[in-house]
């Protein structure tokens, strides 16, 4: 009796796995995991909401924000403006109002309430005297729609213009603002060029061609970004919808821009924890014996170096060697990025380790060494892709802690060099902000909003991974 009620609970037990084994045969470990993340709300939005802000990051330079180092000196940071008011806080009559230094060919000359204005800052300055005729009482320039239209048609831009008294009481100085001929400008030809092309206008000298840089300087993709920025909107701008800091730089502007320093250094870090730390733990842990234990101790001498006195090392021999290390394309930012990149694999590493050292005797391993397979084949075709689900839950808990890592170096000083932005040089400007008279609470509070809410995010994700992932949950909701 007590062996039919064995072999009862066998047959049950293997119908169960026969029920399971049905219920994901077709389907691979990869698309299960990607059922149950659609099934996880909480990552699923998690997910959506850092590719929203991964690609305005990446697509900054195309998006019409103010430009993020534009100065405006004034007496205190400016509130946020909602973007369906009337009044725009950078109106001609309050810019005036609330500047120090004279805004002649920068401010706006159109706006669309808080909406949105034409007062882009990254721009070209073409400046052209031509004679006063009635100027000083009607305020009109003779002949400026004719100009306009030459300056249009020569640098294919759509121009807005600015006049007031020249030097000489006979004559009026108009200057033409476009957006940035990236390099035109500094050629000597585009100026002769531009001279033959005025010369059509009556008594029309030109005086000057400047540059009113709005941004650091950008790499080629950036700088091709900026190009198609400049054919799409033009000097067009989106308003002070955040508010600005304490030097009138506009903040939403600048928490975009900086997240791109702090998202770029956290994927250095990750690609080095992905390519370094799992093929040297994967190799350690195969090898075993005195090179695992050798490899291992390195890691641990590794780990022993202070970090923050690694940084402050190279930084200064930066600093000593700057002028040769430029003329070789090495800059302190690059330097950054080596540093925090050579670190943050170490535990990476160990955490590969651990599961190799847990896999490699296993069946498949072993039938891999008896038909013949390399160590490499058996490292990064056998065991390797079995330990990828614990490497993409560890990246993902890897990227918060350089962006906190990267934030704090730079509101030290030691990473991001003004004028480029970061998230930690953000905190370090709220912290300047912060007055005993009066509060200027945003200039806190939506960069932390922004740096919050993404860190949160990559955690919420990462758990969701680690359930997605779990090959004990395949096949079950």
């Amino acid at each position: 009796m007590g062996q039919d009620s064995h072999f009862t609970e066998a047959e049950q037990r293997l119908g169960v796995l026969l029920t399971e084994a049905e219920q994901i045969r077709g389907e691979s470990l990869w698309r299960d995991a990607g059922r149950r993340l659609r099934r996880n709300r909480g990552a699923l939005w998690s997910l959506r909401f850092l590719l929203l802000f991964l690609a305005a990051s990446l697509f900054a330079p195309l998006l019409p924000l103010p430009s993020p180092m534009a100065l405006d000196l004034q007496d205190e940071p400016k509130p946020p403006a909602s973007p369906f008011s009337s009044g725009n806080p950078r109106s001609v009559e309050a810019l005036r109002a609330l500047s120090k230094t004279p805004r002649f060919g920068v401010h706006p000359t159109k706006t669309l309430g808080a909406f949105a204005d034409n007062g882009w800052q990254h721009r070209t300055w073409i400046d052209v005297t031509v004679p006063a005729g009635d100027f000083a009482s009607s305020g009109e320039v003779p002949g400026i729609e004719a100009l306009q239209r030459e300056v249009k048609k020569f640098t294919s831009r759509s121009p807005i213009h600015y006049a007031k008294a020249a030097d000489d009481p006979d004559r009026v100085l108009v200057r033409f603002a476009v957006p940035h001929l990236a390099g035109r400008d500094g050629n000597p030809k585009f100026k002769s060029d531009l001279e033959a092309a005025l010369s059509s206008q009556p008594q029309a000298i030109l005086a000057d061609v400047s540059l009113v840089p709005g941004t650091w300087e950008l790499n080629p993709f950036d700088r091709g970004l900026l190009w198609i920025r400049t054919k799409l909107f033009g000097l067009w701008q989106t308003g002070p919808w955040l508010g600005t800091d304490n030097k009138g730089r506009d903040l939403f502007a600048r928490i975009v821009w900086g997240s791109r320093i702090s998202i770029q250094v956290s994927l250095v870090a990750t690609l080095c924890s992905l390519i370094i730390g799992v093929t040297y733990g994967a190799f350690a842990g195969l090898m075993g014996g005195r090179v695992d234990n050798l490899m291992m101790r390195i890691v641990d001498v590794l780990y022993s170096v202070p970090i923050i006195f690694v940084v402050i090392f190279f930084i200064t021999v930066l600093n000593t060697y700057r002028a040769e290390l430029d003329a070789i394309g090495i800059g302190r930012l690059t330097v950054f990025y080596v540093v925090i990149g050579a670190i943050y694999w170490l535990t990476m590493a160990r955490v590969v380790r651990g599961q190799v050292l847990s896999l490699k005797n296993q069946e498949f391993v072993e039938a891999a060494r008896v038909l013949g397979a390399s160590t490499s084949r058996v490292l990064f075709v056998h065991l390797v892709p079995n330990v990828l689900s614990i490497v993409i839950v560890y990246l993902t808990l890897t990227i918060p802690a350089v962006m906190l890592f990267e934030a704090f170096l730079s509101f030290l000083g030691l990473g991001v060099e003004p004028p480029q932005v970061s998230w930690g040089t953000l905190a370090l400007d709220g912290t300047e902000s912060i007055s005993e008279i009066k509060i200027f609470w945003w200039v806190v509070a939506f960069p932390a909003l922004a740096m919050g809410s993404t860190l949160l995010a990559l955690n919420v994700l990462g758990d969701g991974l680690r359930d997605a992932l779990d090959p004990k949950l395949r096949g079950k909701d």
